[in-house]
């Protein structure tokens, strides 16, 4: 009999805690304004990506159901771009230089913000004409309606990818990363910052309340 309270009590709590978080939601990256591309180019066999004039610009859509619209900003700092290395076939690891790099979207207006820092880790070729990029943001500032699935702090890094179109389909990543002195560049079509929703604090305390009664109950029954 208590073996069965004591099942039920917890499956209770993990319910309260489920219901009180909210479903993720996630920044949907739309295609760059004409102009804005990623750079890939091979200098003396080292193969670095950066972007035309420093900066990505386009259009941000949040969240998945009945999205609101707004902007994004992927901008390089000064320094050294990162350079990619194959690691298996149509696969890169990406390390980054020392230029910084930052994501910026506004949704609406910028009472809807989040900042973060970028990190690339992956490129795939799979797929020559659209290859992917992928890695990680670590937030630095939340505001408005993003706050929720974008959190600054502890857990404050969100996966993210993006696709490229290239401009030149004969001229692959993979053909570039081969061939010294060469250059393909594309702009974004598509990709998607994964939110992570925080726990409302009401439903937190009262998980909280339903641990405190379930010790409770176990140390009378002692």
């Amino acid at each position: 009999m208590r073996t069965k309270l004591v099942s039920t009590l917890l499956l209770v709590a993990l319910a309260t805690l489920l219901c009180g978080v909210a479903n993720a939601d996630q920044i949907t990256i739309g295609p760059t304004v004409s102009g804005d591309n990623v750079i890939f180019s091979n200098s003396g066999g080292v193969t670095r990506m950066g972007f035309s004039g420093g900066v990505l610009t386009g259009t941000a859509f949040y969240p998945d159901t009945s999205p609101l619209t707004g902007t994004y900003w992927f901008t390089f700092g000064s320094g050294t771009l990162p350079s990619i290395t194959l690691v298996s076939p149509y696969s890169y690891s990406v390390a980054m230089g020392t230029a910084p790099l930052t994501l910026k979207v506004c949704i609406v207006s910028c009472a809807n913000e989040v900042d973060g820092d970028v990190y690339f880790q992956q490129v795939s070729s799979f797929n020559p004409k659209a290859p992917q990029i992928s890695g990680v943001i670590t937030v630095t500032n939340s505001t408005g309606i993003l706050a929720n699935d974008f959190a600054v702090g502890p857990g404050g890094q969100f996966d993210f990818d993006v696709n490229l179109s290239t401009v030149n389909a004969s001229r692959s990543i993979d053909w570039v990363y081969t061939h010294s002195d060469r250059t393909v560049q594309g702009p974004l079509s598509s990709g998607e910052v994964i939110g992570v929703p925080t726990p409302e604090p009401g439903s937190m305390a009262l998980l909280g309340s339903g641990f405190l009664g379930l010790a409770g109950f176990l140390r009378r029954r002692r």
